[in-house]
């Protein structure tokens, strides 16, 4: 009895191995665009003679994308959760927008944060992005 239920578990374990490759092999052959008008969007946090340079990009496609309307949010770390230091907006009609401030901060952990809406006519999508933490 005891090798019996030895076999079906291991016909099990084999059975649901076979099937967790298979569906892993179909999911590296597929190719999926991320987003429909948006091809980059980057956020950088610098420091810069100890003021945060916070920068922005976000890159469409050209002939698709129509207009990106960006914001830049600068946030440090209080406690558990990111507080909004300071927010850039700006608007290109065309589809590549980029932009970068400097901004005296007190002393903790930033970040940047950049939302974008992307446009290709009346259709749109919202990407964002975040960098890396820095310490001033």
């Amino acid at each position: 009895m005891l090798r019996k239920i030895l076999a079906f578990v291991m016909c099990v374990v084999m059975l649901c191995g076979t099937g967790l490759v298979a569906n892993a092999e179909a999911a590296e052959n597929q190719v999926q665009p991320r987003y429909n008008y948006t091809n980059i969007i980057t956020a950088t946090l610098a420091n810069s003679d100890g003021k945060a340079l916070c920068a922005g990009s976000v890159t469409g496609y050209n002939g698709t994308t129509t207009k990106i309307a960006m914001t830049i949010t600068l946030q440090k770390k209080t406690l558990l959760w990111w507080s909004d230091v300071q927010v850039w907006s700006r608007t290109t009609y065309t589809y590549y927008n980029d932009a970068s401030y400097t901004k005296s901060v007190e002393s903790g952990t930033h970040r940047v944060k950049v939302v974008a809406t992307v446009y290709s006519g009346s259709n749109s999508e919202t990407v964002d992005c975040i960098s890396k933490t820095y310490d001033f």
